[in-house]
């Protein structure tokens, strides 16, 4: 985390699950949940999220990431979801939890402007199917204190992506064009 406004995202999750111990069989997952916190430099800062569905941003603090439940109208945590987040100075956060490559993968997204993350494993040359996005994805950049239309989906970033209508995100197979990420209905 740099000082000032950082757009990230965290592309890990924790399983929840019940386990018989007489069992040979793995755990039966039961939930995603967030993944923990192994180290903070940063104490308890506020995120931000944009909430499509209501045209607005939601407030949460870092320290309710590792809880089991949100209360209604809090916000919302999961690795398909970016965060703003607002330093006073370089820190850092750690996340450990399971990665799942494909974190965007199903993802349902609103008419219009959606702050999504970046997916565990950096994915250049994709293909986004069934939305039609009209503008992004953007990133931004903190240095520079501007927009970057994002060329790929990297590890750990957040981006807004906007979209004609409600849809439901799919990785699509890589295209031709290295270094670019497109769009088909």
């Amino acid at each position: 985390i740099k000082p000032g406004w950082n757009l990230f995202s965290v592309p890990v999750y924790q399983n929840k699950g019940v386990c018989d111990p007489k069992s040979t069989q793995a755990c039966i997952m039961i939930a995603m949940a967030q993944p923990k916190i192994k180290e903070n430099t940063c104490g308890d800062l506020s995120l931000w999220h944009y909430d499509a569905a209501n045209k607005d941003y939601v407030k949460g603090k870092l320290s309710d990431w590792e809880l089991d439940w949100a209360p209604p109208g809090s916000i919302a945590y999961g690795p398909q979801f970016g965060y703003w987040v607002k330093s006073q100075k370089a820190c850092k956060i750690v996340f450990e939890g399971n990665t799942e490559s494909k974190t965007l993968e199903g993802a349902d997204l609103q008419s219009g402007w959606n702050q999504i993350g970046g997916g565990a494993d950096s994915l250049q040359g994709v293909e986004l199917l069934g939305c039609r996005v009209t503008s992004g994805p953007w990133s931004y950049d903190n240095p520079q204190r501007k927009w970057v239309k994002a060329a790929a989906f990297e590890n750990g970033r957040g981006y807004f992506l906007k979209v004609e209508q409600d849809c439901t995100l799919m990785m699509g197979a890589r295209t031709t064009q290295p270094n670019s990420v497109r769009s088909k209905q």
